[in-house]
């Protein structure tokens, strides 16, 4: 081998086994321990103006947080499975109606509703519909008290009217009812006969003309003595 032939010299790799962690420590409280003693390090270089915060961050409460909302969710999962949904969809969407949800989604099939009412009972809880029942119970029963009869004193004019009214009436009302009764006291046959005379003589007429009486229905008419006059009463 001559002089002027290069020596090549192979360099092995050198292979670490263990942790670092201990000498980052170590490395770690040597740096701190000069920037409070505001030596030089071997670089020369000034570590006066070097700082380390006090501070600290709160993170295992920020973790707590992640951690306890991911837990709750999976118990809400849990207990979504564990809740018994009714497979009529008749009645999936009597629930969902009356939890103020919509009935269906666009696209939405009764296995997919299912899902929803159980998604939404583990949110609002079990008992849910029970109360939304109890309260539309409550609301309705509310509604029912004000809606009650109520009485107001009326002047007395409306008194004598009335009075009026009755005393034309009632003797009226209970010669009608005897009447009745002696017409039912009659055989089958006369009463026959006479509804078929009243059935002949009314197909006999004919319309002659026709005019509006009242806003109302018109329920009784007579012709005055003279046949120049009719009156009539509605409704």
């Amino acid at each position: 081998m001559s002089d002027d032939e290069e020596v090549v010299i192979k360099k092995t790799k050198q292979v670490h086994y263990g942790s670092l962690e201990e000498q980052e420590k170590a490395r770690l409280a040597a740096l701190a321990a000069a920037v409070r003693e505001g030596v030089e390090d071997n670089g020369g270089k000034e570590l006066g103006d070097i700082q380390i915060s006090s501070e600290y961050m709160e993170l295992e409460e920020e973790m707590s947080k992640d951690k306890k909302a991911l837990l709750e969710e999976f118990e809400r999962r849990r207990k979504a499975r564990q809740l018994n949904v009714s497979t009529d969809d008749d009645e999936v969407r009597r629930s969902l109606r009356q939890l103020g949800e919509p009935v269906c989604l666009f696209g939405e099939g009764p296995a997919e509703r299912r899902v929803r009412l159980r998604d939404l009972l583990s949110y609002l809880g079990e008992d849910a519909i029970h109360k939304k029942l109890e309260e539309e119970e409550a609301r309705i029963e509310r509604d029912r008290g004000r809606e009650g009869t109520w009485y107001h004193e009326g002047p007395p004019e409306l008194r004598d009217a009335r009075l009026w009214i009755a005393r034309y009436s009632l003797p009226r009302a209970k010669q009608r009812l005897t009447k009745a009764r002696e017409e039912l006291k009659l055989p089958g046959s006369v009463r026959a006969a006479a509804k078929q005379e009243s059935q002949r003589k009314a197909s006999a007429m004919s319309i002659y003309c026709s005019q509006i009486g009242d806003s109302r229905p018109i329920s009784f008419c007579r012709f005055s003595d003279d046949s120049q006059m009719l009156i009539t009463s509605s409704w």
